[in-house]
This record gives structure tokens, sequence and C-alpha cells, in this order.
């Protein structure tokens, strides 16, 4: 699954969890909304493993979604304390923070990146091609 899907299916699953709605239930019916077969398919899959009794921890660590150490620690004790949902909008909320960090690093370090590369155009072009003119202007002086 790609980071958008797990996003997205994370998000549905603490809404899922949090109205007390059955997550292998939700699941079938997500799949059957669902516009994309693959996608379909594995969340059927995932719906067919919660109901063999497989954690809630495992389906979601071995489809890609919530695998960051963490995330699996915070989904195994939000299930022994009953309280999954909670857990699992904490960690939507987490990975949101998340994206907008990286995205506000990438945006504060795009000007000095700008200007740094500005600054090393200039060096180039002095030290290729205005030195050499002056060098040889005083040696054509003498």
């Amino acid at each position: 699954m790609n980071g958008s899907l797990d996003k997205r299916l994370l998000e549905q699953l603490a809404e899922l969890a949090v109205a007390g709605v059955p997550l292998e239930s939700g699941l079938r019916v997500a799949a059957d909304e669902v516009g994309r077969p693959r996608v379909a398919r594995d969340l059927r899959a995932m719906a067919d493993r919660l109901r063999a009794g497989e954690d809630l921890a495992e389906v979601l660590i071995s489809t890609g979604t919530g695998t960051a150490p963490f995330a699996s620690a915070a989904i195994r004790s939000g299930i022994a304390a009953g309280d999954v949902g909670c857990v699992l909008v904490e960690l939507c909320e987490l990975e949101r923070e998340r994206r907008n960090l990286r995205r506000r690093l990438a945006a504060s370090l795009a000007y000095p990146l700008l200007l740094t590369t500005l600054l090393v155009g200039l060096l180039a072009f002095t030290c290729g091609v205005v030195v050499p003119a002056i060098r040889d202007a005083y040696t054509d002086a003498d």
C-alpha cells in the first residue's frame, strides 16, 4: 500500500474504532466502496485476518500501515487498554504533524539552498572569467 492510502486507511480505522464499529465489518464496507480492485482485495484480506483472530497490530504491520516502531507498540497498548480508537486517532495526529514538519523543513531550507547555489555560481563565474581577465589586464600592462 502506498503512503497516502496508509494514511487514509489509518484515519478510517480510527474513525471506525472510535465509533465502536467492528473493524472487520468496517473494512469489508470500505472494500466494497473503494474504486480500486487491488485496494479492495487488500482491505478484504485484512478483514479476513482480523476475523481469523489475528492481532490488529500484526495486520497493520504486515500491510505496511503504522510500521513505525512506536506505532505497533502503541496499537498493542491501545488494544490492551481497550481504547484502540484513541490510539489510532493519536497516531493519525502524529502522522499529520510529521508531514507538516517535513513540509515546513523543506520550505525553510529552500531559500538558503537557492542562495548557496547562486553564490557558488557567482564564485565560479568570478574565478573562471573575471579573475583571468584582470590577471591578463595586469600582465598586458607590464
